[in-house]
């Protein structure tokens, strides 16, 4: 079953919605963040039954973390053929988790905000984390993002910066 996202945005040719939105999410390490986000795209029917575990194979082989300025982001994500409809799910954490920095993979990076990906073309993710990237390296930018309160308030800044 494919789940109805009831309001629709795209950031980078990439739909989400509020319902894939979290603010202040409280997880106690980068695991629990990742099945936690991950359970949610399942339960959606935007992914593949085994997508959770392999996020979490793919983040022990290759590092999804990045430092900006003061704010440490994660990019966790997986092979195409796990996802069954491109999404992205958002995460803006309570409290910092530590997931291994994706240019140094011995460095932890405190992270606080994470942008899981669902993406089934190769070629649009490359694009999406190109510009994923791209737009975060305005600090002012990523700070307004990070005291955003309001999950539409949130996808719309979002689609704003990322149009």
């Amino acid at each position: 079953m494919i789940f109805y996202m009831n309001k629709k945005y795209e950031l980078l040719g990439v739909e989400t919605s509020p319902e894939l939105i979290w603010l202040d999410f409280s997880v106690d390490n980068k695991e629990e963040a990742i099945t936690k986000m991950a359970t949610k795209l399942k339960k959606s029917g935007l992914v593949k039954d085994d997508f959770t575990q392999a996020v979490l194979n793919r983040e022990k082989k290759f590092c999804t973390g990045l430092q900006f300025d003061n704010i440490g982001v994660a990019i966790p994500h997986t092979e195409a053929k796990y996802v069954n409809q491109p999404a992205v799910s958002i995460a803006i954490l309570r409290n910092p988790v530590q997931f291994g920095d994706m240019g140094n993979p011995e460095t932890e990076i405190s992270v606080q905000l994470i942008f899981m990906l669902a993406i089934k073309e190769p070629d649009k993710q490359l694009y999406f984390l190109q510009g994923l990237i791209n737009g975060l390296q305005d600090s002012k930018k990523l700070n307004n993002l990070m005291h955003q309160k309001n999950k539409e308030e949130m996808l719309s800044y979002l689609s704003e910066i990322f149009k």
